[in-house]
């Protein structure tokens, strides 16, 4: 079975179950990178997954190597470089080490360990990037005179790993507009034929027993309930007002509910003259939004939250602040990590700044500003 990727027809494995613990895009995403070599681990050191980049460079083909764990590649003298527990620690670490290939050649690698959290802040495993220090990266006349540093190598490979997280949010989105599209017309109608089945029903039956009313009564509220679940799910996956209305409205909305939903105190205003919002932008923003009330109804369950959207001269600043216990630095890295880089790549995608201020009992503020280039309809 095969499904469409970034790079052609990617293969789907259904039969490697040290996959469970990750994303099923990112394997098919980073399955097919010839460059870097790319390595998924779980929180025990054990490979469960390892890109075509990684083939070529050690040499092993990745059913010889899954479920193994990642002491397989390193040298004696790296046994106890540390940079996994680094990560653990802060997020990330990176530095040159040793490695050992099947043929058993050693090569000094570029390396970079990142710890894969969920937004609970449970470790799902690593992901480890290598760089051979010694494999150019330019063509081979222009090898012959200039050899990139191990520097210019990670920038490259950054640049590269933006690029798959932005298709990646790009692909998350449209994936999500067609669930909520299939909710809304087609799970949406069919209980709502339902609802009016046992209406129907009910009044055959409306001179029976005070029970059998009783038991109608109960099943067509039940239906009602799954069904505006239903349609309150399709419309967090894909909020149709972002379309219909726009941004503004949009986010109005979004607080209204969100202060229904959590018993918070949500303010949203809107300063300047805003123009129609590019939609790519309008998206972003609404996400990150969206990412932020989440947080704070986690660590600010009692605050009160701000929403200010700011039209400026040179672009558009969205700006979410709660009056919450505020968090540590330690803590911006380990337990949210995953929702705050989610939020860091979205403004990303559109050219934009992204900031977290936050101190111990001063509160939170997420703040992203977008250049007027990309904000323009």
């Amino acid at each position: 079975m095969s499904a469409p990727g970034l790079f052609g027809m990617v293969p789907i494995r259904a039969d490697n179950p040290h996959l469970n613990d990750f994303p099923v895009l990112y394997h098919l995403l980073l399955r097919q990178v010839s460059f870097p070599a790319i390595v998924l681990c779980d929180p025990e050191g054990r490979i469960a997954s390892w890109n075509a980049g990684a083939e070529r460079v050690f040499g092993w083909h990745e059913a010889e190597v899954v479920g193994q764990t990642g002491s397989l590649l390193l040298a004696p003298e790296d046994r106890t470089t540390g940079l996994f527990d680094e990560a653990v620690t802060v997020g990330r670490s990176e530095g040159t080490c040793w490695r050992v290939c099947k043929d058993g050649r050693r090569l000094f690698v570029a390396c970079t360990v990142v710890a894969l959290r969920d937004e609970a802040g449970t470790l799902l495993g690593f992901g480890i990037v290598m760089v051979d220090t010694a494999e150019p990266l330019l063509s081979r006349r222009e090898s012959e005179t200039s050899a990139p540093s191990a520097n210019e190598k990670l920038n490259r490979l950054s640049g590269d790993l933006r690029a798959l997280t932005a298709n990646l949010l790009t692909v998350q989105e449209a994936e999500r507009r067609r669930i909520a599209r299939e909710l809304h017309d087609d799970v949406s109608q069919r209980l709502a034929v339902l609802e009016m089945t046992l209406t129907l029903l009910q009044q055959k039956f409306y001179d029976e027993d005070v029970p059998v009313r009783a038991d109608f009564d109960r099943l067509i509220g039940d239906v009602a309930a799954i069904s505006d679940e239903v349609r309150s799910l399709s419309h967090r996956l894909h909020p149709s007002i972002l379309e219909d209305l726009g941004l503004v409205p949009a986010l109005r909305n979004l607080c209204g509910d969100f202060e229904r939903a959590h018993g918070m105190a949500v303010h949203f205003s809107v300063h300047g003259s805003l123009a129609p919002v590019a939609m790519p932008v309008a998206t972003v923003l609404y996400r990150i939004a969206q990412e932020a009330l989440r947080n704070a109804s986690k660590y600010a369950a009692q605050a009160t939250v701000t929403v200010t959207l700011q039209a400026e001269f040179s672009g558009i600043r969205l700006r979410v602040e709660d009056t919450g216990p505020g968090i540590d630095a330690r803590t911006l890295v380990s337990k949210t990590c995953l929702g705050f880089i989610s939020m860091q790549e979205r403004a990303k995608l559109v050219g934009g700044t992204f900031v977290v201020t936050s101190q111990p009992n001063q509160g939170t503020t997420v703040e992203v500003y977008v250049p007027l280039s990309t904000t323009e309809e």
